[in-house]
Parts: structure tokens; sequence; C-alpha cells
């Protein structure tokens, strides 16, 4: 009698990850006295192979390597008029032979490769840039094709790293919409990707750039007079560096009336001479001034009357 044998080691290690959803199929690979048909078999993580006796002698199936593939019984014996099957779990190229068989008679292969994947795409846009420090930006998108439940990871690459890094998933809605918010420390590009099934889609990146928070506070005004407090905040620190003093001129523009050197808590009371009515006032900050990651801010304007 021909046989086929199967190690007990048959009993599969499973992959770390478990393949992309699927619809698995099965193939059919018949056991005859000449050997198998067909001898070379190509199918996709996940699927079936169902080995179908239809000699009528018993046979055992060897299979090489016995990790990534799962079978209905171990070791693998097909009764005459009989199925048995083995599922694969992993790719790679697994050899079936048999052990007590001489020659080239039944030796064949199964060649196990991944699940192909279906290009999907998904939008991202950013509710506002710049934002000042402190402040959330919504980021808002959609997934395509279509479809609620789906997890979106969040990638962000605040500067100065240079790789980017997931922050967060989300859930689309029900027409494959999703959003997220949160307050970038420094400029910081943003990425959305999702694997669904066979699907995947990445977005382009998108930049959010940050302003550093200036703020500018009237303590008084007397003797033709303001004094102010103005400050600056975000995760660097602007101790020595300058505002500039701006008073709002006739025409809608800015006119720089002095420099303000901030102190060791980035922030620095002044006076300064107002003209007569009234007048409206602010602090700039220089990109120069801003630091690496942020751009040109200012505070909100503060109007006087004297």
């Amino acid at each position: 009698m021909a046989s086929l044998s199967i190690s007990g080691a048959l009993v599969v290690g499973l992959m770390a990850a478990a393949p992309p959803a699927a619809i698995a199929a099965t193939s059919t690979v018949e056991i005859t006295k000449s050997g198998y048909v067909p001898k070379d078999t190509t199918i996709v993580v996940g699927d079936t192979v169902s080995f179908t006796n239809s000699d009528s002698a018993a046979h055992e199936v060897t299979l090489k390597p016995t990790t990534g593939v799962k079978c209905s019984v171990t070791p693998l014996v097909v009764q005459p008029g009989a199925s048995q099957t083995c599922t694969f779990e992993s790719t790679g190229n697994f050899s079936l032979s048999d052990p007590n068989s001489r020659g080239n008679t039944f030796k064949g292969s199964i060649t196990v490769k991944d699940v192909p994947t279906v290009s999907g795409s998904v939008s991202l846009a950013p509710s506002r840039s710049p934002v000042i420090y402190g402040s959330q930006v919504t980021l808002t998108g959609k997934v395509s094709p279509a479809k609620g439940g789906v997890t979106v990871d969040i990638m962000a690459k605040p500067y100065p790293e240079q790789a980017f890094v997931k922050v967060a998933s989300v859930a689309t809605e029900a027409d494959g919409s999703f959003r997220y918010a949160e307050p970038p420390r420094t400029r910081t590009d943003y990425m959305a990707q999702f694997t669904d099934g066979t699907t995947k889609g990445t977005s382009s990146a998108v930049v959010v750039t940050v302003r550093p928070k200036v703020t500018l506070v009237t303590r008084s005004v007397r003797s033709g007079k303001a004094t102010f407090k103005t400050g600056v905040v975000s995760s660097a620190s602007y101790a020595g560096k300058y505002v500039l003093l701006q008073r709002r001129n006739s025409a809608g523009g800015w006119t720089t009336v002095k420099k303000i050197k901030l102190g060791e808590f980035s922030s620095r009371v002044f006076s300064v001479r107002i003209p007569s009515g009234r007048s409206k006032w602010r602090t700039y900050l220089q990109v120069t001034m801003a630091g690496a990651g942020y751009v040109a801010s200012w505070s909100p304007t503060r109007t006087v009357r004297r």
C-alpha cells in the first residue's frame, strides 16, 4: 500500500498577527495512484486545501514545513473516497511528499502568498492653520470606499521629530467620515491611514503651524501713559527675547512704537505714552523671535482712551 506520512508536529504555530480579513477559498488536491493532481498549487493566506483520496488505498500526507498550517487531523490520513483539509495561515512554500514512496511520483508543492490588497483612499484636512499655542485643531477626513466602523489611525510628526508616530485611532461614521482634535505643541505634520480587510489607504500629509500665545493686558491709564503687561507662552522660553509694541495707524496698519525685552518669566510690565483720544495697541512676536517650530504671532488688540 502506498502511503504518505505527516509528523505529529504538524499542529502549527499561528502567525503573531491574524491575516487580513478576506473571503477564504478552498482548493482541491486529488490523491491518485500516480500522485497529486495538480502537482503544484498556489493559494493565499487563509485559504484551505482539501486533500481528496480517489485511490482505493488510504494515504497519509507529509507537509514541510509544519508551522503556519493547521490540518483537520494529525497525522493527516485520508481514507479512500474521503477528504481531509489543511488551512494555511502564513506565506511560504510547503512541500508535499510520501516518505513511503520512492521516486518523484508523490511529490508536490503548495505556494502560499499574501492576500492581495485593494487600494483605498482617505482624505485629511485641518480646521485651521496656524493655531495659537494651547488651542485645538480639528482634523476631519473620509475613507473611500465609504464605510462605518473603520478604524483610522492618526499619525503625527511634531517638530523636530523625523518620523510619524500614531497618536490616536478613531472610528468612521456610517458615511466614512471621521474627526480628531488635539492641541499641537509645535508645528506638526499629520497623516491618516487605515486598513479594512484587504483595503488600505493613506492620506497626504497636512501641516498645522503653531503661533506662540502672546498676551497683552492693560494695567492702568493715567497721566497720558498706559501701563501694559505682555507675555509669550509656548513650550519654549522667551526670556531675553523681544516683542514689538505696535499702534494701529490711520491706514489700518500697524506702526511699531518700541521693542519690549521680556523678563525671565517670558513677560514684561511696561508703560508708554499714548495719544489723545482712542488708540489701539498690540504686541507682535516676529518669526525670528518665535523659535524653531513656531511662526510669528501677536496679541489681542487692546483699546485705551486718554
